[in-house]
């Protein structure tokens, strides 16, 4: 670690910092923690001091991030050596030290608890992670700081942790360098570590990433001057995962249980090794990172304003292996980054199989066999995924949404779309698609599965489907059982005579009534149990009453009635907790509402166009963004192992009507009309009385695709233009097919011999007309050399105008061919 020279800080350097901060006074965040300094009987914050000191002493104030404060360090020697008093503060309010010495007790045996809303995992999610947010603040070191805890993701995790991130660096702990402290798996020990993530390494260098990783941290370790720290731990984990902790670690300070240091230690170590980061951070490119590690560091920054498609649903067109599926994967996994989530968490690719031909191919259906049942689809599934990563609450029976800018977009591929034909399995959820409405931060949509289907499945069948869509539903089964019983407050033995005459009560109700009482919904297993528990009930069945007389007078088989009362008060605290859990109150919702198209789901199609597909009608054009990947993304074989300008973040919209005020600057004309809509409309000139005429579905996404890509305040006529040639490209083009006689023109435009050679372009169809409003007019300024933006690159690449190379190649068909389309 870089070290500062206290020594040019002389005693009148500290007395003019002094008399500074009794002028300006002492930011909040500038606070000291657990010392202050003392002089003519005022205190003040040391490391502030210091800092301040160094203005005097160096001409420039030196972070307080760039030194550790305690006593021992080389900061309060050098205060202390000048002759001012450190005095310790009274109190400090911390509780870290408590929730430390709580989570690593409780470590060995908690795994074999419930996990569901087990209070360690609250300790550690957010009581820690408040703790610690608190104390980098009073440190100064909370700038572009994210606190995470973990405990595991619907199981528990081999390795508990509790990360601190700095987000120009990395938002994830599967990438780049953080501080983290690892519980050790027993509970006995805790480290406090600089480590890296080697989830990318992996990627880059396969088998050799344990050794890259290692490589790393050595390399960091010897550039920061770490060698007083060790980087050898042992978590004793079970895990690969947990394992590889150990192998990326780059330094750290070990804790035993049994001798947990106090409030001031801790908080002094956890400053020491922020100190550090903020030094690695601050001395990236000196840190001589490995090259992928540097490549990652610059993705991070390129991922942090994604553009707003104007739909979520996308057709990705082109011949195979241009990297349409591909294109999705890539979208959901740097937005998985962006986002902080697991890789792949929201990405989910369906194939599409040629037999469907249903929407219930596409959502599932209602079986009958054995019972009745729903048959969820992948499809499904990723659906309520999706839309519960967006749900901040249930309130009065309506969804409360988490603010939109913080939501991740989930990438749905449905791969070989048009294998089956598409206007019939995909029908309802192009119907629900335009029913989408966001109104003051809300969202609503007709639902994908109705509340009615619930209505016919019944409470037991609905509670499985709404499970195996991934909602957490509170435990009615055996197991569940059996861990209520361990935890409650009995002895060893008389839980396991208890669970015996469950056992025994169990077996005599299947072989009375031919079915197990975990079959049975939760009151009417209830129901049954309660003829078994005597003291509440005054007329028992008199066979009943006998049977527990005499399991009563059997020796280590337990009390029947006794245990059949612990079983009622288990399922009234499985039904208690279902009333009061979150996830149960957004399954009652989905009970009661059904499940809404999710706003944050995008749903890309890729589709090729030859004899073993199927085509597109203009209901499903029309509902969609056609990206044409020969056109938009082009494969380049000089540029196949590198330098190809990388595709925009996309994320989902949030409108879905476009308003006069949502429009650029750019948009507006003198009269205060919309020069997109003037372009509509000299559009529709051509097409009317044809049946690739524009409706008013066209000119909304025409405007919402203006919002999307251009800026409030800009002024940019090429990207205006740029946005019209895609909307030709994405909803006008792919429109139109047909043979001579069906595209022959219905309108006179002026000056339709401007083309080079009519004779070889068909002269009198609707292309033709086109072809000649834009050379014309609308697009004028980029027709002839001229380039446009490139709205799909991050790179903002200048490209030619892609729609006139389009309509040129459909007409050159249409003339060679007596037929034509959009497809290649």
């Amino acid at each position: 670690m870089n070290t500062i020279d206290f020594s040019k800080i002389t005693r009148e350097h500290i007395e003019k910092a002094i008399a500074e901060i009794d002028q300006t006074g002492v930011q909040s965040s500038a606070q000291s923690v657990y010392y202050d300094l003392v002089h003519n009987n005022k205190t003040y914050p040391p490391k502030l001091v210091i800092s301040l000191a160094g203005k005097f002493a160096y001409g420039s104030i030196i972070p307080r991030t760039n030194f550790p404060g305690g006593m021992g360090k080389a900061s309060f020697n050098h205060l202390i050596g000048l002759g001012f008093e450190i005095k310790k503060k009274d109190e400090f309010h911390s509780k870290l030290r408590d929730i430390f010495y709580t989570v690593m007790s409780r470590s060995k045996n908690v795994r074999m608890e419930p996990f569901k809303d087990n209070e360690l995992a609250t300790l550690v999610r957010v009581a820690a992670k408040q703790e610690i947010e608190q104390i980098l603040l009073n440190l100064d070191h909370h700038k572009d700081k994210d606190v995470k805890g973990s405990v595991g993701a619907g199981n528990w995790a081999d390795i508990f942790w509790i990360s601190i991130l700095n987000t120009r660096i990395t938002t994830s702990t599967t990438t780049g360098v953080y501080v983290v402290y690892l519980f050790e798996r027993t509970g006995q020990k805790l480290f406090l570590t600089l480590n890296q993530g080697i989830t990318k390494i992996k990627e880059t260098h396969g088998r050799r990433a344990t050794e890259e990783a290692k490589k790393r941290a050595l390399n960091i370790r010897d550039k920061l001057h770490l060698e007083n720290y060790t980087n050898n731990i042992n978590l004793n984990s079970q895990t690969q995962l947990g394992k590889g902790y150990e192998d990326t670690c780059i330094a750290a300070i070990e804790y035993n249980v049994d001798s947990l240091p106090n409030e001031e230690k801790l908080t002094d170590d956890l400053d020491e090794f922020m100190t550090i980061y903020e030094n690695y951070s601050e001395n990236i490119d000196g840190v001589n990172m490995l090259e992928d590690d540097q490549k990652e560091f610059s993705e991070t920054n390129i991922i942090q304003t994604p553009t707003r498609l104007p739909k979520p649903f996308l057709l990705l067109a082109g011949i195979s292996g241009t990297g349409k599926t591909r294109f999705v994967r890539e979208q959901a996994d740097a937005s998985a980054k962006k986002f902080s989530l697991q890789k792949e968490e929201n990405y989910c690719i369906v194939p599409v199989r040629p037999d469907w031909h249903e929407p219930s191919d596409l959502l599932g259906y209602i079986s009958r066999i054995n019972g009745t049942a729903y048959v969820p689809t992948e499809f499904l599934k990723f659906a309520v995924k999706a839309f519960v990563s967006c749900v901040e609450s249930i309130d009065s029976g309506e969804v409360k949404w988490k603010p939109f800018d913080g939501v991740a977009p989930y990438w749905l591929c449905l791969d070989e779309m048009n294998l089956a034909p598409v206007e019939q399995y995909f029908a309802d959820y192009l119907s629900i698609l335009e029913t989408r409405s966001f109104e003051d931060s809300g969202y609503k949509s007709e639902p994908l599965l109705p509340s009615s289907v619930f209505t016919q499945l019944g409470k037991a069948a609905s509670l499985k489907l709404l499970s195996d869509l991934g909602l957490e539903i509170a435990s009615f089964d055996k197991n569940s059982f059996i861990v209520y019983m361990n935890n409650i407050d009995l002895s060893e033995n008389t839980v396991k005579t208890y669970l015996n005459a469950f056992d025994k009560l169990e077996d005599h109700y299947m072989q009375n009534k031919s079915v197990d009482i975990f079959e049975l919904d939760i009151e009417k297993a209830k129901e049954a149990v309660t003829m078994y528990h005597l003291p509440s009930n005054t007329e028992p069945e008199s066979d009943i009453y006998k049977w527990v007389q005499k399991e009563r007078e059997k020796r280590g088989n337990g009390d029947v009635s006794a245990v059949a009362r612990y079983f009622i008060n288990f399922c009234n605290e499985v039904e208690e907790t279902s009333a009061n859990d979150s996830d149960n109150s957004l399954m009652n919702y989905i009970l009661k509402k059904g499940i809404p198209l999710p706003p944050n789901l995008i749903v890309a199609g890729t589709v090729n166009m030859d004899e073993t597909t199927h085509g597109f009608s203009r209901k499903v054009i029309d509902r969609a963004l056609t990206i044409d990947f020969q056109e938009f993304f082009p494969n380049d074989f000089d540029k196949f192992f590198g330098d190809q300008s990388e595709p925009e973040l996309f994320t989902f919209p949030v409108i879905s009507r476009a308003s006069r005020s949502d429009l650029p600057e750019i948009d507006n004309q003198e009269d205060g009309n919309s020069k997109s809509v003037e372009f509509i409309k000299s559009l529709n000139k051509i097409l009317k009385n044809t049946p690739y005429e524009l409706a008013y579905r066209a000119l909304n996404e025409l405007l919402l695709s203006v919002i999307s890509y251009i800026p409030y305040n800009s002024n940019d006529e090429m990207r205006l233009r740029a946005v019209w040639d895609d909307f030709l490209m994405q909803k006008v083009l792919p429109r139109i097919e047909g043979d001579s006689q069906k595209l022959k023109s219905s309108a006179t435009p002026e000056n339709t011999d401007l083309l080079p050679d009519p004779n070889d372009y068909g002269k009198g169809s609707v292309l033709h007309d086109i072809y000649s409003l834009l050379q014309r007019e609308s697009f004028e300024p980029i027709w002839d050399g001229a380039k446009r933006p490139d709205l799909m690159r991050a790179a903002g690449d200048m490209i030619e105008c892609r729609s006139k190379k389009k309509l040129e190649w459909m007409m050159r068909r249409l003339k060679s061919t007596h037929f034509t389309d959009f497809w290649v």
